[in-house]
């Protein structure tokens, strides 16, 4: 999908709330281009995500400089996030696609980090990134992408790159299986 039909879609969503002069929940195939599609792209993700995402709407803010309906994330916690369908559709945002692909493209490096370890029960043990930042995964892919200059759309070409990247920069410890978990899941519903 381009940065133009997902502008496209999401400003349909904020129009159909004018014209019923009402938020509502985001649901059906509108739910899953959110969730799916919209959301994951935005680049504020984990503080937008906060502990958990159990739906989206929208509805009403007052607050903006022109009062209008926007797009919220609601947590799990009851809180809810304001986020920009503008954000989410820029180019220079890291597909979900592409974090995949980068993550296939290291996963020599996991096996290898494994194999350093042999004392570790990897069944209940996963391989965790972190350091100064903390240096999340998809952190280490926006760093990437930002010190080479390389475009976000060229991510198909990139895989060896970005695993020499990952080699230098990456720093891995083993995590217990349950927080590696609720982690990745703050930083991609």
């Amino acid at each position: 999908m381009t940065s133009k039909e997902m502008e496209d879609r999401s400003r349909s969503l904020l129009n159909r709330a004018k014209k019923l002069r009402r938020g509502f929940i985001i649901e059906g195939d509108d739910l899953i281009f959110v969730r799916d599609i919209l959301f994951p792209n935005h680049p504020r993700l984990v503080e937008k995500t906060g502990p958990g995402i159990a739906g989206f709407e929208v509805r009403w803010n007052p607050d903006h400089a022109f009062p209008n309906y926007a797009l919220y994330a609601i947590r799990i916690d009851g809180t809810a996030a304001e986020f920009s369908y503008k954000k989410c559709s820029r180019p220079n945002n890291i597909p979900q696609h592409a974090a995949r692909a980068f993550r296939e493209a290291v996963d020599e490096q996991i096996r290898a980090f494994k194999a350093q370890h042999p004392m570790i029960d990897w069944k209940i043990y996963h391989v965790d990134h972190y350091g100064a930042g903390p240096r999340s995964f998809l952190m280490l892919v926006r760093a990437f992408f930002e010190e080479t200059g390389e475009s976000v759309e060229e991510w198909p070409k990139l895989g060896s790159a970005f695993a020499n990247y990952h080699y230098k920069y990456a720093a891995l410890r083993p995590i217990l299986a349950e927080e590696h978990l609720r982690r990745r899941k703050k930083e991609m519903p």
